[in-house]
């Protein structure tokens, strides 16, 4: 009878972001659905002229999605009954912005929005550029941990570990990005001084944990 051993793997990786993704949401209203449109035009162009004056190339400001909704009211006929009508329409639009980490690059560009005219919403997220490698360190990590499990137990046993037989996980969902929160409230920058915006943040480390099973086999110790 073939004698094998199965053990878990935990793999852990804690990973300092390199990335920032800035997210900056435009909203525009309007009564009729082809004004509202082209101020929505106007204002992308306006953020765009901002992110260029804070040193970046007005392309790399990208859509990530952009959405127009009508905005519905209710009124009432001289019978009382009630209906909607549509009063005007509503523009959303967020644009997304990747850049290596750098905080004073994320306070300048930040700066440079939230004092413009646009009045917008903005949120930062810190992540990681390669995340193919961080996914291949941390099955390695885990791997490492199980064949160190199965060493402790064998030796234990008075026996050695041979060749893993059976490897089996499942990725779980995790995010590649750090828990930090960055957020200032636009009417903030408006009202402080110039130069307090370079608000240092050094944002958590990305931590990442998965579980394999592994099975070896277990040879007599020579």
């Amino acid at each position: 009878m073939d004698r094998t051993i199965t053990v878990d793997g935990v793999g852990r990786l804690n990973i300092p972001p390199d990335l920032v993704i800035l997210y900056t949401t435009l909203e525009t209203r309007e009564t009729k659905y082809s004004n509202a449109i082209h101020l929505a035009e106007e204002k992308e162009a306006e953020l765009r002229e901002a992110i260029a004056r804070a040193g970046f190339n007005p392309d790399d400001l990208k859509t990530a999605s952009f959405r127009v909704e009508p905005i519905k009211d209710e009124k009432k006929d001289r019978f009382g009954t009630k209906s909607q009508v549509v009063g005007g329409f509503v523009c959303y639009h967020l644009f997304k912005l990747m850049f290596d980490f750098d905080q004073e690059r994320l306070s300048k560009v930040i700066s440079q929005i939230t004092r413009s005219e646009l009045k917008p919403n903005f949120s930062v997220k810190y992540s990681v550029q390669r995340a193919n490698f961080v996914k291949d360190e941390l099955m390695r990590d885990a791997v490492a941990n199980a064949q160190h499990k199965a060493y402790v137990f064998a030796d234990a046993a008075g026996c050695k570990v041979g060749k893993m037989l059976d490897l089996k996980y499942e990725w779980e969902k995790f995010s590649l990005a750090s828990k930090t929160n960055y957020f200032m409230e636009d009417r903030t920058y408006h009202i402080a001084p110039e130069g307090q915006e370079d608000i240092p943040v050094i944002p958590e480390d990305i931590r990442l944990q998965m579980i394999i099973s592994a099975t070896f086999e277990l040879v007599d110790a020579e």
